[in-house]
């Protein structure tokens, strides 16, 4: 989160609302593309016939979306991760010391393969 943090305040000064601003990221950019499940028990999931154990790879970047607030990047209803707040607030408080210390410039320049995240690649320009 931080690392797509410091990638979405390239060229801008710090957010007045540091959540409407992280949703918003998160939302846009979702830090973790995908995720894979597996059938528990037989059935059908949209018209196609699923056999117990079958994979199924559900599309969380899309997802976020169509609904509100941060989407499904940490969950959603009673599957929600407890830990979103805390994610925020240190995410927050990791880019606004980045920000307000002047520290050197990053430049990204692509993102790590991965099979389900975004990771991007920054590098310090001197």
């Amino acid at each position: 989160l931080i690392l797509h943090g410091l990638l979405a305040l390239e060229n801008q000064t710090l957010p007045a609302n540091w959540n409407d601003f992280l949703i918003k990221w998160v939302r846009t950019i979702a830090p973790i593309q995908n995720t894979r499940r597996f059938m528990s028990e037989d059935g059908i999931l949209l018209g196609h016939e699923l056999k117990k154990g079958d994979l199924i790879l559900l599309i969380l970047a899309s997802a976020n979306h169509t609904l509100k607030g941060t989407g499904v990047s940490f969950g959603y209803g009673n599957h929600r991760c407890p830990g979103q707040r805390w994610a925020f607030l240190i995410t927050e408080v990791a880019l606004t010391s980045w920000l307000e210390s002047r520290m050197k410039r990053l430049r990204h320049y692509g993102f790590k393969p991965s099979l389900n995240a975004r990771i991007p690649l920054l590098e310090v320009v001197q």
